[in-house]
């Protein structure tokens, strides 16, 4: 209808009419078949009537000739909630459909379910169809072909129901919206508006991520080890206890919320090290003493994962923490932790994280290597590390209770994906699930003239780069000539362009308070993997995956300024580049290139500090619909994500190490604590992990990282059920209407059976708090999150951009009526902005 925008998320099968029915909430009665309504649907009831009475959609004045109200006899005077069973707890693959018709009789509203998070669903779907119009009804209308002015019984701001019948269900059973009060604090109220904002848009995931470097905010499951929230939160008061967690998770529960928890190990755990500091991995032998560019001041550094007391300031993150994962105390800790998790969440999924692991660490432990050699592991092959780190995910996992111990709930782990790419899933439990983060989803469009010039140098330096990495080729501009020295290959528009790529970067760098952003090092493999593990820099620190480490460090800007020294600068550039040579694995050949010389003030010529803008920020030219605008906006390449180049895993060459190594670590599934392994056992498994490892090196050797689509292909192909995100990370920001890319979005947009991608549960939308905190988190979320929420729930069909436009539009001023505060799609206003 054009008069009426429409529910959100569109229903999967809906027959409306142009008749309204007049509602008078103060006289409508609800009832439940059978009797009596329980609490849940009570204060379901309670919401529909308060969010049915904040309704303030107002149909223009041209359109409400084209609707019909009928009489007032017509009046809704109950509505009737048909359950099938209210008794039906909370969970994974649970019915959600439900069946509305309006009307079912005279005045009557019939809503069924088969259980009451369907009845929930429907009470959001009805209260979705109440407007606020100036209707006559049809009495009304024969009273002035009669001569009366039919104005007695009309009120301007009455409320109707729209009639019709409504079929709907959703499309995928796991519907979530991270969010990380590891970051930044988040304060109770704000979690709470943040699942009625969820309920709006009936998603049903809550994943809650509970921990990382910045903070250990949980308190509620470190009872065994109190210091873990004592010193790891960022305060006394900013911590989450248990009657915090059973109280949020209650207020999910009254909506048709599960909440699932993440605790994130091995990587990003310093905020553990301040706590337990001998549980973490110590990258260097000992400390070193940093010494700023000025010289003006010396600081003792701990070079650990971890460890020594949080900043007074609390503003300051620390570097980013790695477990050691050859101490038994690293078992014991992390597995208390989980299975308090365990008995305090009632959900089936637990997440165990599991991404981002940081080798070189490891690599640099001297504990660590000998731990290796003496089990058979050579402490100079790389893929022993990711054997180690398979092995520690192994041991984890198991931790978490499975149903066999007296009075336990099983638990379903959840990681990311890295834990089943390391090894192709060996050693990951039956039944894990993943997942997919990774994404390879962004803006295209024309590249600058400083990512020309620099692919064309990364392409001479290697002829194997280009292989390796075949997703460049179609975005990098190559005609610039590196063997030229007079920089006649920039004109000025292209200077120009180079400037105010770098000094987009800048301005990003000055707003991330110095982050660590390794444009090159990661995106074309310039420097080795030594250099880049650890950089002791004002500026530096580590950003990936919604983590990051943020130290403070100066702004760039200072040496930008000027156009006249962009061609010496852009021949310097090419002349390191031109020094420099990729090993085949994507590292650099030539050790200590990247760590001297002047920062870009100082006018130096090293390529490490001049372009170390991005590890994971990039910035491409992308094309804009209106008028042909061309805008700056930050994406997530492909190249840039994970560490380094990422092992995938493939169910080939793999299957019988999967099938060996279950075998061996299922004997070793107890209760409580993780079990020792010594001697031949846990070299057995080790050996097996590597030989998984090598078989996943071997099948991608000739990539650099898979696409998202592949990326779930082989986690189906491998029987892994999976969730996915990638693509769908509210954090990062773009100019314009970037919804359209979430909405457009096709999760089983990949090459598999139908068996596989019925493996897919659904999706997840990402909003890590590096930059958000309560001040943002609602209006950063919502409604981008909702483009989200109609991918996950409406039909594939259903990807009408124009029509979804006018309904989120509508749907955005329905949440902000709520108290929801929903940031703007596009200029405009809502129909009660002047009531505000």
């Amino acid at each position: 209808l054009s008069l009426f925008a429409g529910v959100w998320p569109q229903p999967q099968s809906q027959t409306l009419t142009s008749e309204f029915l007049p509602l008078e909430l103060q006289s409508t009665s609800v009832s439940c078949r059978p009797q009596p309504c329980g609490d849940v649907l009570r204060l379901a009831v309670s919401r529909f009537f308060s969010n049915a009475a904040r309704s303030n959609y107002r149909f223009p004045v041209t359109d409400t000739s084209t609707a019909t109200a009928v009489d007032q006899d017509a009046t809704v005077q109950r509505i009737v909630l048909q359950v099938s069973d209210q008794e039906v707890e909370l969970g994974m693959g649970m019915d959600e459909s439900y069946q509305i018709q309006s009307p079912a009789g005279r005045g009557e509203v019939l809503i069924q379910a088969s259980t009451q998070v369907g009845a929930l669903h429907a009470l959001e779907t009805l209260a979705q169809l109440v407007v606020l119009a100036d209707l006559q009804t049809s009495q009304q209308q024969r009273q002035q072909e009669l001569g009366g002015d039919g104005r007695a019984v009309n009120d301007p701001k009455r409320l109707w129901l729209l009639a019709g019948n409504i079929s709907d269900w959703p499309r995928f059973t796991h519907r979530g919206l991270l969010v990380d009060s590891a970051r930044h604090f988040l304060p109770l109220s704000v979690l709470r508006a943040n699942l009625d904002a969820m309920a709006a848009n009936k998603l049903n995931v809550l994943h809650w991520h509970g921990a990382d470097d910045q903070s250990f905010p949980m308190e509620a499951v470190a009872n065994a080890f109190p210091n873990l929230a004592t010193r790891g939160s960022f305060g006394p008061r900013m911590v989450y206890s248990r009657e915090d967690v059973e109280g949020l998770v209650q207020y999910a529960r009254e909506r048709g919320i599960r909440v699932i928890l993440e605790l994130d190990t091995p990587g990003h755990t310093a905020s553990w090290g301040l706590a337990l500091p001998h549980i973490m991995s110590h990258c260097d032998a000992a400390k070193s003493h940093e010494v700023d560019k000025e010289g003006e001041a010396a600081a003792e550094v701990n070079a650990s994962g971890g460890g020594g007391l949080r900043d007074a300031a609390v503003s300051r993150a620390v570097r980013s923490g790695l477990l050691d994962p050859t101490k038994e105390d690293s078992y014991k800790v992390v597995g208390a932790v989980l299975r308090e998790a365990a008995a305090l969440l009632p959900d089936a999924l637990l997440h165990a994280g599991g991404d981002e692991v940081q080798l070189d660490c490891w690599r640099r432990d001297p504990g660590v290597r000998q731990w290796m050699d003496a089990h058979g592991l050579s402490s100079d092959d790389d893929g022993a590390y990711r054997a180690l780190q398979a092995h520690y995910m192994s041991r984890i996992l198991r931790a978490i209770p499975n149903g066999n111990g007296v009075g336990e709930r099983p638990r379903i782990p959840v990681v990311w994906q890295e834990a089943f790419d390391v090894a192709g899933g060996a050693g990951l439990p039956q039944g894990t699930i993943v997942q997919v983060w990774k994404s390879d989803v962004g803006p295209t469009g024309r590249s600058t003239a400083a990512e020309g010039a620099t692919g064309r140098g990364v392409e001479t330096a290697s002829a194997g780069a280009a292989e390796a990495s075949p997703t460049l080729d179609s975005e990098l501009d190559l005609e610039s000539n590196p063997d030229s020295d007079s920089g006649s290959d920039l004109d000025p528009e292209q200077e120009e362009d180079m400037q105010e790529l770098l000094e987009a970067a800048n301005v990003a760098q000055e707003l991330a308070a110095g982050r660590q952003l390794l444009f090159l090092d990661k995106l074309f493999g310039l420097g080795s993997k030594e250099e880049t593990g650890q950089i002791a820099e004002p500026g530096g620190g580590e950003h990936t995956h919604g983590a990051g480490n943020v130290d403070q460090g100066p702004g760039l800007r200072g040496g930008m300024g000027a156009k006249k020294k962009m061609k010496k600068k852009k021949k310097m550039m090419k002349k390191t580049m031109k020094k420099k040579k990729r090993a085949p694995g994507g590292g650099s050949e030539g050790h200590g290139a990247g760590r001297g010389g002047d920062d870009l003030r100082g006018g130096g010529d090293d390529l490490y500090h001049r372009l170390r803008l991005g590890r994971r920020l990039r910035y491409s030219w992308g094309m804009g619909k209106d008028e042909g605008a061309e805008y700056l906006q930050p994406y997530l390449h492909p190249i840039s994500r994970g560490i380094g180049r990422t092992s995938r895993g493939s169910r080939a060459g793999t299957e019988s190490s999967m099938e060996m190594l279950n075998a061996v670590v299922g004997q070793e599934r107890g209760e409580g604590q993780p079990n020792q392994k010594q001697g031949e056992e846990l070299r057995d498994e080790l050996q097996l992990l590597r030989t998984a490892v090598e078989a996943v090196e071997h099948a991608d050797s000739a990539n650099v990282m898979r696409t998202q689509a592949q990326e779930l292909a082989a986690v189906t192909a491998a029987g892994f059920r999976a969730i996915l995100s990638s693509g769908w990370y509210l954090d990062w920001i773009s100019w314009g209407e970037d919804w359209r890319r979430y909405y457009l979005q096709e999760p089983l947009d990949f090459e598999g059976s139908d068996a596989q991608k019925a493996l897919v549960l659904g999706g997840e939308a990402c909003l890590w708090g590096e930059y958000v905190d309560a001040t943002n988190l609602l209006p950063r979320a919502w409604p981008r999150a909702s483009a989200v929420a109609e991918r996950l729930w409406s039909h594939a069909s259903v990807r009408d951009e124009g029509d979804a436009e006018e309904r989120l539009r509508v749907h955005r001023c329905r949440m902000v009526a709520r108290g929801i505060p929903a940031q703007p799609l596009a200029p405009g206003a809502c129909p009660a902005d002047a009531d505000a």
